[in-house]
């Protein structure tokens, strides 16, 4: 088990910034549950007051079932939220979808089936907002997965504002 462990964190740091590995040919998926996305940082972009949707996937790599029973954008996992969440901030908080159904509520379990996670973006002013998308479950090698996320607002007309977003945050 600690050696297939190891393979999976060796293959994750030889992928850069994905989170997901595929398990080693011939060995089949591990037993416990492996949470898995399907990129990693986020990065979502809009115009200055517009709306924009960004959904993530979300997978079991494991043989166990995945059990979801957090899920927040935040500064930190355990501590309270930005002012850039819901009332008047940027990001609304997310929510999740499994079968294609209408937002389920925490605790999901994934077994043999992806998850959406989607939520809101409306940028109020132009530059970046950096905060992570924090996703609980109950794989015992990544309790806590927390992905980085960058909101880049863009104005209108390319704007002057100094604080604008740089490529390296979304090409923006």
């Amino acid at each position: 088990m600690q050696v297939m462990r190891l393979w999976y964190t060796m293959a994750a740091l030889l992928a850069g910034c994905s989170q997901e590995v595929a398990p080693p040919t011939g060995n089949g998926p591990p037993p416990d549950p492996v949470i898995a996305v399907d990129r990693d940082p986020l990065i979502v972009a809009s115009t200055v007051g517009t709306r924009t949707t960004f959904t993530l996937q979300v997978i079991d790599r494991g043989q166990g079932a995945l059990q979801i029973d957090v899920l927040r954008i935040a500064a930190t996992f355990d501590g309270g939220l930005p002012a850039q969440i819901d009332g008047g901030g940027v990001f609304d908080q997310p929510v999740i979808t499994v079968d294609g159904g209408a937002s389920d509520a925490l605790p999901v379990s994934l077994q043999g089936t992806p998850a959406f996670v989607s939520f809101d973006y409306q940028p109020k002013n132009g530059g970046a907002t950096r905060l992570k998308l924090f996703i609980g479950s109950n794989d015992p090698a990544n309790p806590q997965l927390g992905l980085s996320l960058t909101g880049c607002g863009v104005w209108p007309d390319g704007g002057s504002d100094t604080t604008a977003c740089t490529c390296t945050d979304g090409g923006c």
